[in-house]
């Protein structure tokens, strides 16, 4: 990424520590010639994904055991769905399939 470039980074206001990570994260990425605008949100703004951000801070909380939590979270998460939508084109039509006991082979963006 060229010095001077921007990225946004959006998080949420219910975390009190955001806004002292996006400060070290400013500081970090200004040492590399690098801008990191941040913007601030309401937490129901952030968990729909309404704003445009190249970057997004937030936390996870996973039950056990992990792995089918993670799934779970990251599919229940408007702003995570809409992101890995984009990155795995099919995955709605997938998973629907998955639920339904229809889905036979593996998803295309895993082959």
């Amino acid at each position: 990424m060229p010095a001077g470039c921007t990225l946004i980074l959006c998080h949420h206001d219910a975390q009190p520590e955001y806004p002292l990570i996006a400060q070290a994260m400013q500081a970090l990425l200004a040492e590399q010639g690098l801008v990191l605008e941040t913007r601030v949100v309401s937490h129901a703004d952030w968990y729909q994904g309404r704003v445009k951000a190249d970057l997004w801070l937030g936390s996870v909380n996973l039950g056990r055991p992990p792995e089918p939590s993670l799934m779970t979270w990251l599919l229940s998460v408007p702003l995570l769905r809409r992101l890995l939508e984009v990155g795995a084109p099919g995955l709605p039509q997938w998973l629907y399939q998955w639920r339904r006991g229809r889905a036979r082979q593996k998803p295309a963006w895993r082959s």
